[in-house]
């Protein structure tokens, strides 16, 4: 079944973004936003300002239309991997906004996020997708830089 996204798209744009991840700096993030104004990339965020056209998802304990909770890691690779074979059937390279790594690590432990993300780069880089983390590095511990090791090979 094909997403709303995909359906929709008469002239989709492309989006000027290189396969693989980046670890992307909040302040960056937010001009980036424009970049995806027309692009149907999909978004889990702890922002409630991301671009329109993305398939959003909050990352919240609370209910609500489109919201997931920090502890359904499972249901965020379950998306993920329906977004990207989407994307790479319309011949789009999949594009997924991380926005909420120290909120996840709140809530499932540091040994779980860096599990998810290791398996969420791997969906995304066979499907010769884009993953854009967006971290707070100044912010980050020691511990978190596992996440940089991991996902950029560093």
């Amino acid at each position: 079944m094909l997403s709303e996204e995909f359906i929709k798209l008469k002239n989709p744009v492309k989006a000027n973004i290189e396969p693989g991840v980046k670890l992307i700096p909040s302040d960056e993030y937010r001009k980036m936003k424009e970049m995806f104004r027309e692009y149907p990339a999909l978004a889990f965020v702890r922002d409630v300002s991301p671009p329109e056209t993305c398939r959003t998802y909050f990352i919240t304990n609370t209910r609500g239309e489109n919201a997931i909770h920090p502890t359904n890691l499972a249901k965020m690779l379950e998306l993920s991997n329906r977004y990207l074979r989407e994307a790479e059937m319309h011949g789009l390279t999949g594009v997924i906004i991380l926005d909420g790594i120290e909120y996840l690590t709140i809530y499932n432990g540091i040994t779980a996020v860096v599990k998810f993300l290791a398996i969420l780069r791997d969906m995304v880089v066979v499907r010769n997708g884009s993953l854009l983390v967006v971290v707070d590095e100044a912010a980050w511990e020691k511990k978190y830089r596992t996440i940089r090791r991991i996902l950029l090979g560093e």
